[in-house]
């Protein structure tokens, strides 16, 4: 899992193949998880995130595409909390209240009062 894809870790090749660069924060793990982060940070819609989730796995014929799907549910609200903590961490560091409305979003989302 590289764990930081965001548009300034991805090279195209001159063939046109992408490339994933900066992989410090790589880590062991389940690919649900990756792409549970790809879909919450993109703001991916359920027809995007089918389509990205059907595009992995005929990429990767020995994945279970209901597996895939299942393990990326189950980590959905795992990666917006792991966004929220984010957000809090930027809005203590920079001040900036976009960061504090995003945690605030995502506070009510997960159901947290604080």
């Amino acid at each position: 899992m590289h764990l930081d894809v965001h548009s300034e870790n991805v090279l195209i090749t001159p063939q046109g193949s992408l490339l994933l660069i900066d992989w410090e924060y790589a880590a062991d793990g389940d690919i649900g998880l990756e792409l549970a982060l790809l879909v919450r940070g993109n703001w991916l819609d359920v027809e995007s995130q089918r389509h990205l989730l059907r595009t992995y796995q005929q990429q990767r014929p020995g994945l279970c595409a209901q597996a895939l799907n299942t393990s990326v549910q189950q980590w959905l609200p795992w990666a917006d909390y792991l966004i929220l903590m984010w957000c809090e961490v930027c809005w203590h560091q920079t001040g900036q209240t976009a960061f504090l409305a995003a945690g605030s979003a995502l506070r009510r989302a997960l159901g947290l009062n604080a």
